[in-house]
């Protein structure tokens, strides 16, 4: 980070809207899944903050006792501690073709702004978002140009990179966007990352055939490769089978 060479020292990390830490982990590493090993990166969790009590129950069993239950609309961003590099998967209901789509006028659709205010008074090297490929297209895409031009504003260079699951290994057809600002002074761009299973997927059994064999029907998705029960709106999500052989649904 900011041209530094490598070294064995770990670069704090602030998660907002963390749930139960998918993407968290995924900047920690130092784990291993389906036979492979996933090397420890050099980031170390400051804090991870959810409103869901039951996501952060999650996150401290299995991640660390770095995560807290808290409302972002109600914490004072000078109270949050100060880390290099913020993260944050921000609500997407409002922004996804399966949701209501109605962009910021929703509950949920500006809480992007608890980044912005981290940003204002922490000012980190690196940000990065996440959120649904729908809200670049949304109304035109005016939701994600606004969005950018915060980012801009605050004094960031965002970069917007729209990443396939599947061509990460996921057995799952799921993209997603994903927004990577730097701070004007740093000067770097980031550079996108490229899959290592572009064209040779994973299908659905490689990450659910050890559970055939459960039966307890409580958990969906257990016995069979099912989604969900029908949506009763948006666009179609819930409305799949997965069939072994394919990538999962994943909706947009």
């Amino acid at each position: 980070m900011s041209g530094e060479r490598p070294t064995n020292r770990k670069y704090d990390v602030l998660s907002m809207f963390s749930g139960c830490g998918g993407m968290d982990l995924g900047f920690l590493g130092g784990f291993r899944y389906m036979g492979s090993e996933f090397h420890s990166h050099p980031f170390r969790i400051l804090q991870a903050i959810d409103n869901d009590k039951l996501a952060i129950e999650t996150y401290r069993l299995n991640i660390s006792d770095a995560a807290v239950v808290g409302d972002l609309t109600e914490i004072a961003p000078e109270s949050l501690p100060k880390a290099r590099v913020l993260i944050g998967g921000f609500p997407c209901q409002d922004f996804s073709s399966s949701g209501p789509k109605v962009g910021f006028a929703g509950a949920r659709g500006l809480l992007y702004l608890a980044m912005i205010g981290y940003m204002k008074h922490h000012r980190p090297d690196v940000v990065i978002g996440e959120n649904v490929p729908h809200i670049a297209s949304l109304h035109k895409g005016i939701y994600l140009r606004k969005i950018l031009g915060d980012i801009k504003a605050t004094g960031y260079n965002p970069s917007v990179w729209e990443l396939v699951a599947a061509d990460f290994g996921i057995s799952q057809s799921r993209r997603r966007i994903i927004i990577v600002a730097t701070r004007t002074d740093i000067g770097f761009p980031p550079q996108q990352p490229n899959g290592s299973f572009v064209d040779r997927f994973r299908p659905i059994e490689f990450a659910l055939d050890d559970l055939k064999s459960i039966e307890d029907e409580r958990v969906p998705n257990q016995s069979q490769y099912f989604v969900a029960t029908k949506a009763t709106s948006g666009g179609g999500q819930g409305d799949h089978t997965n069939k072994k052989g394919e990538l999962a649904y994943g909706h947009l």
